[in-house]
């Protein structure tokens, strides 16, 4: 049985069809076997047998990629590999087990965040800084590229930040001379007005609360808490792109 640390990383499958996956794991193994065994005679190459390896070697690959966070790569025909073909399958089946186990015992999860499907101005943003561990810098990053979008909708470069925020994103309408961003819908809807106040609100908590964090505090933060930002990041920018322009009398 796989340690506590493998069980945590096979969570990495909850969304594989784990019969399907094993079974198909199962099937690549049983294939397998005979070749390695021929091989392990001394018999020589046997094509018919390589190529009942082959035939399921891509799905089942692609299953211990996705099972397995530390799968390694390898070439059936070169030394060693097919040793670690069934290392690499046994140890899918390993935390494919673990995976039920989890589900059984400890009942069902919540949702999972994929970053990638965050809002594109903060994934795009701040993919880079984070593939590389850098988690702050991917935070800080990403509220940069809200602030250059609203600049850019609104063509001003003369502010940003909070005052670019209190200014564009303000409840009030805008007077002569201004453009803001303003929710879509009534201006005497009071929910449409709800969400104006509450883009506007969000819009200033995230440049007190995470902006400055990431900006100004030494050292980086834990991965947990850089994905839940980058969450209310993204919250933020797609109210801001849905908003619609509003300019002053």
């Amino acid at each position: 049985m796989v340690g506590a640390r493998r069980l945590e990383e096979a969570l990495c499958c909850r969304d594989v069809d784990i019969e399907w996956a094993r079974e198909s794991l199962q099937e690549y193994l049983a294939a397998l076997r005979p070749y390695v065994q021929q091989l392990d005679r001394g018999d020589g190459f046997n094509s018919v047998l390589y190529e009942a390896v082959i035939i399921k070697e891509p799905v089942a690959k692609e299953i211990m990629r996705r099972v397995d966070p530390h799968f390694k790569d390898y070439e059936l025909r070169m030394m060693g590999g097919y040793r670690d073909a069934i290392d690499g399958a046994l140890k899918g089946l390993a935390l494919l087990d673990a995976q039920t186990d989890l589900s059984e015992k400890l009942g069902p999860h919540g949702p999972e965040l994929a970053a990638s499907s965050l809002h594109p101005w903060v994934w795009n943003a701040a993919v880079s800084f984070w593939d590389s561990g850098h988690y702050a810098q991917a935070v800080e990053q990403a509220w940069k590229s809200i602030n250059a979008h609203i600049q850019q909708l609104v063509n001003r470069r003369d502010v940003s930040d909070d005052a670019l925020v209190n200014n564009v994103l303000s409840p009030n309408p805008p007077t002569a001379g201004q453009v803001r961003l303003r929710v879509p819908g009534d201006e005497g809807d009071l929910s449409r007005n709800s969400r104006q106040r509450g883009m506007h609100t969000l819009g200033q908590a995230c440049v007190a609360g995470i902006r400055n964090i990431v900006a100004h505090e030494q050292g980086d933060i834990p991965e947990q808490v850089a994905l839940e930002y980058l969450a209310t990041l993204s919250t933020l920018a797609r109210w801001i792109d849905d908003a619609e322009l509003q300019s002053g009398g």
